[in-house]
């Protein structure tokens, strides 16, 4: 009945996940062909999704978010409580037949994916209730109605069958705030990826290259931070020079460091704050403003 008690061994490398914004999660996939069911490739592909699904710690896991091109999920709803076993289910050409009449969605923060591995979640609305009808290795149909969680899931993978993410589902506006914070968190996560694996790297090659590539990034951030200190300085003076005023300009520049820099240059200003002198005034600017002063006292004289 779609369960798989035991799983195929299998010599082929581990699934990778397919991680958004990735195309391949944009196309539906095909059925699954029925002289293919009981043969060693489903039980073979069934067996590496599941393993998958564990090795990343998920409930749930489509042919899309694999690169598997037909139209097969897994699911195990509960085993990352701590009293359940595991009890994997897989489900070949599942098409959805019923739905029930309220909706629901999991409380805060919401539903999560394997395809964003950055800890990005959002509540989403969905049927409460759901009949599937799906295929078994042995070519059997077998129909069943979710309920609560399980039915949730079953959506959501039924969502990536036919090309759809749970973000899809947002209103517009959510949708929006949520496309802006995935790619925010996709870009720290990869960062964080490179930066391990350069560690990694040095590590192994010994505590000397470890402690070269630790000096190596100070000297280029204490680098920036002169650079950024003496771009400010320049913009301040040649503000002082037109302006005819000692106070720091901030031009505030698009650069991490500019918070540093800025600190620098206020470190600075207040070394050589006594040895700032004011521009004098041209004495044909004194006289044109003593003009205006008695003429506008003239004015109001005769007012």
């Amino acid at each position: 009945m779609g369960h798989l008690d035991t799983l195929p061994e299998c010599k082929k490398p581990e699934l990778k996940l397919v991680i958004w914004p990735d195309e391949c999660l944009k196309y539906a996939v095909a059925p699954f062909p029925e002289e293919y069911l009981g043969s060693i490739v489903a039980r073979n592909t069934a067996g590496r999704m599941i393993r998958a699904m564990y090795r990343h710690h998920g409930v749930g896991l489509a042919a899309q978010q694999v690169a598997v091109p037909f139209q097969i999920f897994t699911m195990d709803a509960y085993w990352t409580q701590p009293d359940k076993s595991k009890h994997p289910r897989v489900f070949l050409n599942p098409q959805i037949t019923g739905v029930g009449d309220w909706t629901t969605a999991l409380p805060h923060p919401g539903e999560g994916c394997l395809s964003f591995p950055y800890d990005f979640k959002s509540p989403v609305r969905r049927h409460d209730q759901v009949e599937l009808e799906w295929l078994d290795f042995k070519g059997k149909v077998h129909h069943e109605w979710f309920e609560g969680y399980e039915a949730i899931i079953v959506q959501h993978e039924m969502d990536h069958l036919t090309g759809h993410c749970f973000i899809d589902r947002l209103s517009q506006l959510k949708q929006g705030i949520a496309y802006r914070r995935a790619r925010k968190m996709r870009r720290r996560y990869f960062s964080g990826m490179k930066q391990g694996l350069k560690m990694f790297k040095a590590m192994q090659k010994g505590p000397e290259a470890l402690a070269d590539r630790n000096n190596h990034f100070e000297m280029l951030r204490r680098k920036k931070l002169t650079e950024e200190a003496q771009k400010l300085g320049e913009y301040d003076e040649e503000c002082n020079r037109t302006s005819g005023h000692s106070e720091v300009v901030d031009p505030r520049p698009s650069s991490r460091y500019a918070a540093g820099a800025r600190r620098l240059v206020q470190r600075e200003d207040a070394r050589r704050n006594d040895k700032r002198v004011q521009l004098p005034v041209h004495s044909e600017d004194q006289e044109g403003d003593e003009r205006t002063e008695s003429s506008g006292d003239a004015e109001s004289g005769q007012r």
